[in-house]
């Protein structure tokens, strides 16, 4: 099934912040934009740090994938 649904939607699928972070998704993603945009620039430092703390290569891909949703949810919200 991994199989299929990495052929028909790509290798390269970007999952947003909401599907990545619970919190986000259930709690900060109904509050205003400034409160989100504190937020999300919050967590990309928090995430910065920890990349740069950690040499484990699954949790490296995990923080990269999430700082990207990060960054494209404060692109959103800017916009």
């Amino acid at each position: 099934m991994k199989k299929i649904l990495k052929h028909l939607f790509g290798s390269h699928s970007k999952p947003n912040l909401e599907e990545l972070d619970p919190f986000y998704r259930e709690t900060v993603s109904e509050f205003p934009e400034k409160v989100r945009l504190q937020y999300c620039e919050n967590l990309l430092g928090r995430l910065t740090y920890d990349l740069k703390e950690t040499n484990n290569i699954i949790q490296i891909r995990h923080l990269k994938q999430k700082i990207g949703a990060v960054e494209r949810e404060i692109g959103i919200i800017k916009s």
